[in-house]
Parts: C-alpha cells; sequence; structure tokens
C-alpha cells in the first residue's frame, strides 16, 4: 500500500518505539498526525475530516511515483482507496450471515463475526453458514450445498431429499422432495 510504498505502513510506529527507548522523556508527543498531514497536503487531498467522510480522491502529486493511487477519507485518515472500502464504508453491521451487494463494484460480501468479508461463490447465493442456517440446505447451480460446521459443503441427496422432514414411525415410507423415484424408510 501507499505507506509502505513510502516508507510510513508500521513506520511511525517503529519512529515512536525508537524514540521512547531513548529515554528522554516520559512521553513522546503525537507526531503521527503531523507526519500524515504533511503526505496528506503532499499528495494534495487535504484534510479528511467528519464532512469529507468516504469521499474518494486521486493523489493529485503529478511528482509522486504514487500519482496515480486513490485514496478514501475513513474515520479522520487518509487510506489507500481498495474496493472494500469503497464497497462497505458507509454500511452498518449486519446480522450473522447476512449478505449485502458492495456499494460500486457488484462484489457481494457476507457479516461474519462483526464484520463484512467478501463472500465466496456459495455464500453470495445461501448467505454465511452460521449457527442460524445451521443444517440448512440449498442449491448453487446444480449442486447442493448444506452447511455444516460453519461451512457450506456439497450435500448428500439424503441430506437434501429429506430436508425438514419430521420424523416418522418405524417402517413409514415417503418419497424423496428431489428425487421423488427414491424411498426413504424410517427405521
Amino acid at each position: 500500500d501507499w505507506a509502505e510504498k513510502t516508507s510510513l505502513k508500521g513506520g511511525l510506529a517503529g519512529i515512536r518505539k525508537n524514540i521512547e527507548d531513548w529515554k528522554l522523556s516520559d512521553k513522546v508527543p503525537a507526531f503521527e498526525r503531523y507526519v500524515n498531514n504533511f503526505w496528506w497536503e503532499n499528495f494534495k487531498l487535504g484534510t479528511c475530516n467528519s464532512k469529507r467522510e468516504g469521499e474518494d480522491k486521486k493523489n493529485g502529486n503529478s511528482s509522486s511515483t504514487l500519482k496515480d493511487m486513490e485514496f478514501i477519507c475513513l474515520d479522520g485518515a487518509w487510506m489507500e482507496a481498495t474496493d472494500f472500502s469503497k464497497d462497505t464504508h458507509s454500511w452498518k453491521a449486519g446480522k450473522e450471515g447476512d449478505i449485502k451487494e458492495g456499494d460500486t463494484t457488484g462484489t457481494v460480501y457476507v457479516f461474519e463475526n462483526g464484520g463484512w468479508r467478501v463472500a465466496n461463490e456459495i455464500e453470495s447465493v445461501l448467505g454465511g453458514c452460521v449457527k442460524a442456517t445451521a443444517d440448512s440446505v440449498g442449491k448453487v447451480k446444480s449442486t447442493w450445498y448444506i452447511c455444516k460446521d460453519g461451512e457450506w459443503t456439497e450435500a448428500k441427496q439424503i441430506e437434501y431429499d429429506t430436508y425438514r422432514w419430521e420424523a416418522g414411525k418405524d417402517g413409514d415410507a415417503k418419497q424423496g422432495d428431489v428425487y421423488s423415484s427414491t424411498c426413504y424408510v424410517y427405521d
């Protein structure tokens, strides 16, 4: 990312630690915002504040090696604009397993463990495999899947053909819901 290319990623934390290790003072003043402001001004981004939250802007310094890089204003700091940050910056938390299409790219995301992440092909159709959807089945293209142990896995015919069946009495016979030519006997 841009900070790494400019030797700043983790660099400011490293500089802070080095200065603290000098033991010249009990406290090192907050210098990071001044360094960040320098870069933001150098890239002609301006101030990142609540009025500009979510704004995308391209590096305006034509002499910069990062001149084609886009930045996004998030939580008071300019960050490298990624598809993920552009898509999800204004979203609120969802419910576990929720899916949502990105604001700008069309990428599908799933809400899991308190945050949004890119959904895989199965999740983009069925949602996240979470506690609320455990043992549920769903079809993506021509393949059936079952939610087990927090992951969508390919379902066996008996799992999707008898999905949501109540317990029967010994000897009861019933045709499958998907493959009616298959007969199941309760035992």
